[in-house]
């Protein structure tokens, strides 16, 4: 099994989304900035679908920034 490394995606400065290994499975964590609050939480079986839905977040909190602008 390959093991790849976690990573962040950043929506502006008021949010970050990290993806990391969990137990072995992939978990999805959702942070409000700066304090970095957990917004929402979830575990995937593979990393394509956390990295997936770690995407789908990004686009939905890119899309009411620009709403709220």
């Amino acid at each position: 099994m390959q093991h790849r490394a976690a990573i962040e995606l950043r929506v502006s400065d008021r949010y970050s989304i990290e993806v990391s290994p969990v137990l072995g499975k992939w978990g999805v964590i959702v942070y409000e900035l700066p304090e970095r609050h957990v917004v929402t939480e979830d575990i995937y079986p593979e990393r394509w679908r956390a990295v997936a839905r770690a995407d789908d977040f990004r686009r939905l909190l890119e899309t009411s920034e620009r709403k709220a602008a």
